[in-house]
């Protein structure tokens, strides 16, 4: 199982020992060297590159034919903060290249404008200036179509693997088939009761928990963790729609990862914003393991569920239940499905586009300046430390198709068939005689059920400048909660555990004697 720790770098002609030979040729993820700081992606090792030998007469060893640069193993180094600041700051286009970028744009404007009947004519219509202004209207939008290409092929060139950007704290684990990077704190002082995980929100990642994750195996007596969901950090991409899924996806990972890292203790799930909806989620899919939830200004509706009274009475009362229920199912498939194939279709004519604006905005600084000073109420607490771990995830291979799939399953988790099918089915039961769903927010309704039935404690800690999530949204969810309390930071904006990590330690540190 990797990571395997190696004390030195092997050369040409080096004896390393046939258990780590082995070791390499089986390994399954990176392989880390200590000395060097170098990292073996490549470990399908052919057993030709070896031959065997002895050493002092007794003990087995593999004597290395070629140094490992010579194609044994292919090796590359995690970058520094340097070249990562290098790879996200340099000017894409500059100098000889933007020059004859330029040049080419003016030839295929004329190109263009000579051969395409539609710009011939409009442009043998104008007169006075408009003549000198339409050739060069059409050599401008070419220009930036050619620069645009050019400046996607040079961040595809400048992505790398993720573990290749991570900090010397970061682990990755395989759950199911995807490859999940986290961050994990244990206590300097044996063992804790439980074990807690972090979940970020929206364009964010493991490291929103940075000031958190030290200090709370010693705040709340629990191993603490903080994961990157699939989308967002160095978490793998997958091509799986369903893993982006918040409600789907999302607990299997969740669930799975704990199950790996401590399955005999108790946990402790804190969701931010949209990791809110993961972590009830995750919580509701196996509350018998559960001590306590800590939403951090969840992204929740606080809607009210409407409850059934009873059993409907009458006549009347079952045939009007029956019908409008069945309008609803109705409703509910011809919408499913229609939503899905547009969704479908969008992105299957649209996503090479998405995918070049959002690579245009997300790799400048002044985009996630802009964006992060408006979820922090106190901007001087923005450092550039903070943006640079924003943006570093942009270096990584398939960012960006990650994202964009994110934002498709949250906007339509189904692909077409299945939602056609999906929604038959829900349609069929109705028919059948049983109760339609009525709540419009299934995590609402998980949420209830968690803090109602199974008596979980749950802390929410809003800030009350937050600029996204109004903190009356917040108040309202705990109305509906008899196990819930909340803590409202003044001061504070929308990431409370960033802007002011003393006071969110000191509220968790409270909240751990109502763990159960």
């Amino acid at each position: 199982p990797s990571p395997l720790t190696i004390s030195r770098p092997m050369a040409s002609g080096r004896y390393v020992s046939f258990a780590v030979v082995f070791a390499l040729a089986t390994a399954r993820g990176p392989l880390r060297l200590r000395s060097s700081g170098a990292i073996i992606t490549r470990a399908s090792l052919p057993w030709g590159r070896f031959k065997l030998a002895k050493r002092d007469g007794v003990r087995r060893a593999a004597t290395m034919t070629a140094p490992i640069q010579s194609g044994v193993i292919e090796m590359e180094k995690r970058l520094s903060y340097k070249e990562m600041h290098d790879r996200l700051d340099k000017p894409l286009v500059e100098g000889i290249p933007l020059f004859a970028l330029s040049i080419l744009s003016w030839q295929l404007g004329k190109e263009l404008t000579e051969k395409l009947p539609i710009l011939r004519d409009f442009t043998a219509k104008q007169t006075g200036i408009m003549t000198f202004l339409v050739p060069w209207g059409i050599f401008l939008v070419v220009r930036m179509l050619v620069n645009g290409a050019y400046e996607d092929l040079i961040h595809r060139r400048r992505e790398v693997q993720p573990h290749l950007v991570g900090d010397a704290d970061s682990q990755f684990q395989t759950v199911g088939n995807l490859r999940v990077h986290y961050k994990r704190e244990k206590s300097g002082f044996g063992e804790v009761p439980y074990e807690a995980l972090f979940i970020h929100g929206f364009g964010a990642n493991s490291d929103s928990w940075e000031h958190i994750l030290p200090w709370a195996p010693y705040r709340i007596g629990a191993a603490s963790t903080a994961i990157d969901l699939p989308g967002f950090g160095l978490t793998e991409r997958p091509r799986n729609l369903t893993m982006y899924d918040l409600r789907k996806g999302a607990p299997h990972l969740v669930n799975g990862l704990l199950r790996q890292l401590a399955p005999e203790k108790k946990k402790i799930l804190v969701g931010h914003s949209m990791g809110a909806v993961a972590a009830v989620a995750a919580a509701a899919a196996d509350p018998a393991s559960l001590a306590g939830l800590i939403l951090v200004s969840p992204a929740l509706r606080s809607s009210k569920l409407k409850r059934e009274t009873g059993p409907a009475s009458g006549l009347m009362q079952r045939k009007a239940k029956f019908v409008l229920g069945s309008l609803v199912a109705t409703f509910r498939v011809y919408t499913r499905a229609v939503t899905a194939f547009v969704a479908d279709l969008i992105e299957l004519m649209m996503r090479p586009i998405f995918s070049f604006l959002l690579r245009r905005n997300a790799h400048a600084r002044q985009f996630w300046e802009k964006n992060l000073k408006y979820a922090w109420h106190d901007e001087s607490k923005l450092t550039n430390t903070t943006i640079f771990k924003y943006r570093r995830p942009t270096l990584v291979r398939r960012w960006d198709s990650g994202l964009l799939s994110f934002v498709r399953a949250t906007t339509s988790p189904r692909r077409f068939p299945s939602a056609l099918w999906s929604g038959v089915q829900h349609l069929s039961g109705v028919f059948k005689g049983q109760n339609p769903k009525w709540e419009s927010d299934e995590t609402f309704a998980q949420l209830v059920a968690l803090s109602e039935k199974e008596k979980i404690p749950i802390l929410i800690v809003h800030g009350e400048n937050d600029k996204l999530i109004p903190v009356n949204n917040s108040v309202d969810l705990v109305g509906s909660l008899p196990t819930a309390r909340m803590v409202q930071f003044e001061q504070c904006g929308h990431i409370p555990h960033e802007e002011s990590p003393e006071r969110f330690l000191d509220a968790i540190e409270r909240f751990k004697d109502e763990l159960r």
